[in-house]
């Protein structure tokens, strides 16, 4: 990798994207449910009955793609990797042992969507029928809200508390509709433009938002 003073600082340039403008139909993710749910997990561990204190207790969590069942539960399963060094009491000395210990992570939860989910139903005189889309679940941000090594009378447990965020998209059609108002037209001395009055069968415009002019276009005319 080059040092710092091999590197050339530039300037760049920002412009406002642009695109053709309403009505047609798209086919992009949408966002379902955003959601955020907390999994309480306990377990026994055999740690040495001599432990006078946790010195190091480092976790890895392993989650698998979760899954929305025909119910509508979401499916969250996977597994937390934990390291623990401890000092045990041994022989009138004190010494260090290590543990290492996987937890699983077991949890469905009802969802709850903010846009219906489309799923279709085959037809059975169809020859032929295409399948919705399936429903995409993202992790966006684990958490650990709790994580303790408890001793009761007759043996030691972790209790654990891991926070999940999530993101649940399906692939749908939406209509983008012709936007309203009047933008100003960058290519021809940033006069006001209505989309209605693009008459002409060689042209057509791409438009965008600039957050200081407001609305823009940008007027194509095709070459012959």
């Amino acid at each position: 990798m080059p040092n710092d003073d091999s590197v050339t600082e530039v300037k760049c340039e920002y412009y406002v994207p642009m695109g053709k403008p309403g009505a047609f139909i798209i086919k992009v993710p949408i966002v379902l449910s955003n959601l955020k749910i907390s999994i309480p997990i306990k377990k026994k561990i055999d740690l040495n009955k001599n432990c006078r204190g946790i010195k190091t207790n480092h976790n890895k969590v392993y989650l698998k793609n979760s899954k929305l069942n025909s119910n509508g539960k979401l499916l969250v399963n996977g597994y937390i990797h934990k390291s623990l060094k401890y000092s045990i009491y041994n022989l009138d000395k004190i010494t260090e042992q290590s543990m290492n210990v996987d937890i699983p992570v077991a949890a469905n939860v009802t969802i709850n969507f903010d846009q219906i989910p489309i799923c279709k139903t085959p037809n059975s005189e169809a020859c032929f029928y295409e399948k919705s889309t399936p429903i995409h679940c993202s992790l966006d941000c684990i958490e650990i809200l709790k994580d303790s090594v408890c001793n009761s009378s007759s043996h030691y447990y972790i209790e654990m508390i891991i926070s999940l965020k999530l993101t649940l998209t399906q692939v749908q059609n939406v209509f983008i509709p012709e936007p309203e108002g009047n933008f100003m037209l960058l290519s021809d001395n940033s006069k006001v433009l209505s989309l209605d009055n693009i008459n002409e069968d060689n042209s057509y415009c791409v438009v965008g938002y600039d957050p200081k002019k407001g609305l823009i276009a940008n007027k194509i005319v095709q070459s012959d």
